[in-house]
């Protein structure tokens, strides 16, 4: 079931200038509110060591959405490192309402990506209170002129996926899932993110509301 962070018009999926984005947290804010969104959904780039302090976004965040009355959800967008696990702190893990987790960033190993996925969805799967999203599912084969939908490795991930309770996030930057695929992911596991990195990736979120 899809989890209650994602209703009504909500914006998913978007950086910042505290890592590689182009806009600031009031942007969001502010597009929001202009466009009629009902909940902002934060999932910034993190690591282990983050580059940023963590608890000022959230203080930063907190304070945006009591001033507009946004309905607002912090999450963390973290790398999946070789053996499953996440690249995102423990601590920073816990405070968060949404994980993402990214696979895009792998080492080139298709077997041990798989088996590095898999054991993070079981990892994911035993934290119900949390919820996780595939974010750019299958940019690893994409980004290696492999088309996801015509891997086993990938159907194999997306299955284990939606088993695991994990979304599988609609990418609208890199249009993953693709038409191929998007059919045979249950509809109340697909979450529909930006992305975004400027005000011209926002875009491609008017254009599907």
């Amino acid at each position: 079931m899809k989890s209650d962070l994602f209703r009504g018009r909500y914006l998913f999926h978007f950086h910042t200038t505290l890592t590689d984005g182009q806009l600031s947290v009031e942007d969001y804010f502010s597009f929001a509110v202009r466009h009629g969104a009902d909940s902002l959904v934060f999932l910034e780039h993190i690591r282990k060591k983050p580059t940023y302090e963590v608890k000022a976004l959230i203080a930063h965040v907190k304070q945006l959405a009591e001033k507009t009355s946004m309905r607002c959800f912090l999450g963390f967008e973290a790398k999946l490192l070789p053996g499953g696990d996440l690249d995102i702190d423990d601590r920073d893990l816990e405070i968060a309402d949404v994980i993402g987790i990214a696979e895009h960033s792998f080492p080139d190993d298709g077997d041990l990506l798989k088996s590095s996925f898999l054991r993070a969805l079981d990892q994911a799967h035993e934290r119900p209170e949390k919820t996780f999203v595939w974010v750019h599912p299958g940019l690893w084969f994409q980004k290696r002129g492999i088309n996801p939908g015509e891997n086993v490795s990938y159907w194999d991930m997306l299955r284990k996926a939606q088993d695991s309770d994990v979304m599988i996030e609609r990418n609208l930057r890199y249009r993953l899932v693709g038409d191929q695929v998007l059919p045979r992911i249950s509809a109340e596991s697909i979450v529909l993110g930006t992305d975004a990195h400027s005000a011209n990736d926002l875009k491609s979120w008017e254009s599907v509301q």
